[in-house]
C-alpha cells in the first residue's frame, strides 16, 4: 500500500519519497495535533513521567513481549484517556508503515481499527485516505460512528414500531437484581464458559415457554416473552426462547449482523422475534436497529438508536440488521462492561435442542439440580446455575415506553469524487454492494 511504500518513522521524524500531495497533507495534520498536544501539556499540565507515556508503553510492550502489535494497542485503547487517543493513532499508523503488523488478518484488523479511531475523532480526511487505499467505497456514516453524546431525542411513530419498541421496567425488581447479579462481569457465568469477545464461539441456552418454572431464566424469558408478543407480529406463535449474553468492554462493538439459529449454519432461519434487555448503563456505545430485512437489495440510509440503561429491553422483530456501535471517547473506570441479555422466539422451527457437554449453540439450561452433567471446557462441573434460583416476583413496575433517536444516512461513500467517476456512489446503487467495498469498522 502506498502508506508503507512512502513513509518510514525514524527518531520521531518522518522522511517522504516522492509522496502523494494528499499523503503530506495528511502528515502535516498528524504533526500539528501532536505538537498542539505537547504544547498544552507544557502550558498547562504537569509532565508525566516517562514510564507513563503512552508511546513508551506501547514500544517496551512490544520488544518485551513480543506480542502483535495490533492486540496490545487495542488493550491500551480501553484504558487510554482522550489526551492519548492522539498517541494511539499515531502508533497504529507507525506500525503500519514499519510492517510490524503481519499476517492478512491482522492488517484488516489494524486497518478497521485505526478507520473508526479516525472517524470518532473526525480526521476524516484520514479515513478517506487510508479506506481507499484498502480497497473500500462504502463506509458506515459519521452519524453511526460518531453518535450524538448525549443521546439526541427519540419519537415513537407507526413507521418506528414497525421495527423497534422499547420499555424501562423491563423485570420485576426482584428478578432484575438476580439476573444482573448472574451476568454481572466477576460472575463465574463468564469464566466457566472461557468467555472472551470476538474470540469465544457463539453458544446459547433454549427454554421451552410451557409448563411449570424451574430457575430464574424461565421466568426472564416468559417475561419478556409476554412484551415482544404483544408487539411484534407473529410473536404471539412462540414456543420456545434462545437467550445468551455478552460482557464487552467500551471500545468493542458488533458487526451489523441479522439473528439466525446456530449462526445461519445450515441455512438462515431467523426467530420469530428477538430482544435485548441491558444489565448496565455505563460504558460502550448504543445499539443500532435499521430497517434493513433479510433479502434486501439496496443498502438501508434509516434506522434508530437505542441506549444503554439498567432494565431496559428493546424488542424488533428477528429479521432486521442491527448491531452494537464500538463506544467512543474514554471512559473513566476501564473495568466498566456493557452486558447485555438477548433473547430469541422460535415456533416450531429452528433453534433445534442441542445437548452438549461443551458450549454450543441452543443447549438446555442445566438446573442446579443437574447441572453436573453439562461441564466447563476443562470438564469441571458449572457453578453458574446456581446464580439462577427461582425467584420470588415482586410487583411489577409498569413499563415506561422508551422512545428509540432516529439516525439516517446509514453510509456513506469513502471518497465520493471517485465513486462519482466510476458511477459507484450510493445515490446511483440499484443493488446490495460487495460485503467487502463496506467499512463498519468493527
Amino acid at each position: 500500500k502506498a502508506t508503507v511504500s512512502v513513509l518510514y518513522w525514524m527518531t520521531g521524524k518522518i522522511e517522504i519519497v516522492s509522496p502523494p500531495a494528499v499523503l503530506v497533507r495528511r502528515l502535516k495534520t498528524v504533526r500539528r495535533k501532536r505538537k498542539r498536544k505537547e504544547d498544552k501539556k507544557e502550558d498547562n499540565e504537569p509532565k508525566k513521567p516517562a514510564a507513563h507515556d503512552m508511546m513508551q508503553v506501547f514500544e517496551a510492550a512490544f520488544k518485551l513481549t513480543k506480542r502483535d502489535v495490533l492486540e496490545e494497542v487495542k488493550k491500551r485503547r480501553q484504558e487510554a484517556t482522550q489526551e492519548d487517543i492522539d498517541d494511539i493513532i499515531v502508533y497504529i499508523e507507525k506500525a503500519l508503515q514499519n510492517g510490524e503488523v503481519t499476517g492478512a488478518e491482522n492488517l484488516e484488523k489494524a486497518v478497521s481499527f485505526l478507520g473508526l479511531l479516525y472517524v470518532q475523532e473526525e480526521d476524516f480526511a484520514g479515513a478517506r485516505d487510508l479506506l481507499t487505499d484498502h480497497g473500500y467505497r462504502y463506509r458506515l456514516s459519521t452519524n453511526i460512528l460518531r453518535y450524538p453524546i448525549p443521546a439526541g431525542k427519540g419519537e415513537v411513530t407507526p413507521f418506528s414500531r414497525k421495527y423497534v419498541t422499547a420499555y424501562d421496567n423491563a423485570l420485576p425488581d426482584s428478578l432484575y437484581k438476580v439476573v444482573k447479579e448472574g451476568f454481572s462481569a466477576r460472575s463465574p457465568f463468564w469464566s466457566e464458559h472461557s468467555y472472551r469477545v470476538g474470540i469465544t464461539p457463539y453458544f446459547s441456552y433454549r427454554h421451552d415457554l410451557h409448563g411449570k418454572p424451574v430457575t430464574a431464566m424461565d421466568q426472564v424469558v416468559r417475561r419478556v416473552a409476554e412484551i415482544m408478543m404483544k408487539d411484534i407480529p407473529g410473536a404471539a406463535d412462540a414456543k420456545y426462547a434462545e437467550w445468551w449474553a455478552h460482557c464487552r468492554p467500551h471500545t468493542d462493538g458488533h458487526q451489523l449482523h441479522y439473528d439466525a439459529d446456530n449462526e445461519g449454519k445450515g441455512g438462515v432461519r431467523n426467530p420469530l422475534a428477538n430482544c435485548i434487555i441491558f444489565l448496565s448503563t455505563e460504558g460502550g456505545g448504543p445499539t443500532l436497529i435499521t430497517t434493513q430485512k433479510h433479502g434486501d437489495k439496496e443498502l438501508s440510509q434509516e434506522g434508530w438508536f437505542m441506549y444503554p440503561k439498567e432494565n431496559r429491553i428493546v424488542a424488533y422483530p428477528a429479521n432486521i440488521l442491527h448491531g452494537v456501535i464500538p463506544g467512543r471517547g474514554p471512559i473513566p473506570d476501564p473495568s466498566i462492561r456493557r452486558i447485555t441479555l438477548m433473547v430469541a422466539l422460535w415456533g416450531d422451527t429452528g433453534c433445534t435442542l442441542r445437548p452438549s457437554a461443551t458450549p454450543d449453540a441452543s443447549r438446555p439450561f442445566p438446573a442446579p439440580q443437574d447441572g453436573a452433567w453439562i461441564t466447563r471446557p476443562d470438564k469441571t462441573p458449572y457453578t453458574w446455575p446456581s446464580k439462577f434460583p427461582i425467584t420470588k416476583l415482586s410487583k411489577q413496575d409498569k413499563l415506561t415506553p422508551v422512545p428509540p433517536v432516529p439516525v439516517n444516512g446509514l453510509w456513506e461513500d469513502v471518497c465520493l469524487d471517485d465513486n462519482k467517476r466510476a458511477k459507484t456512489n450510493l445515490a446511483r446503487l440499484k443493488a446490495m454492494p460487495h460485503y467487502d467495498l463496506c467499512f463498519q469498522g468493527f
